[in-house]
């Protein structure tokens, strides 16, 4: 699905390691693991088209760095690059 093909893409990136969860506080999550930052997102269905928005935090104290959403048609196909 689409988020399976943005974790892929994201883990081609050099110098970027990427860590999937489903954690309910991803600050906590971040400085367990000591991130030097999260990227927080979700995926939401509308009416046939999708609305993903993100924000990427910078720990150690979560404070949001940059953070956006877009639509795209459900039936278009999209190619994530």
């Amino acid at each position: 699905g689409l988020t399976e093909a943005i974790v892929f893409n994201l883990r081609k990136l050099r110098g970027l390691s990427v860590t999937e969860t489903d954690a309910d506080d991803p600050v906590s999550f971040a400085k367990r693991t000591k991130a030097d930052s999260v990227i927080t997102g979700s995926i939401r269905n509308e009416n046939g088209k999708h609305r993903v928005s993100f924000e990427i935090l910078n720990m150690p104290d979560g404070a949001s760095e940059v953070s956006d959403s877009f639509v795209i048609d459900g039936g278009s196909g999209m190619d994530v690059e």
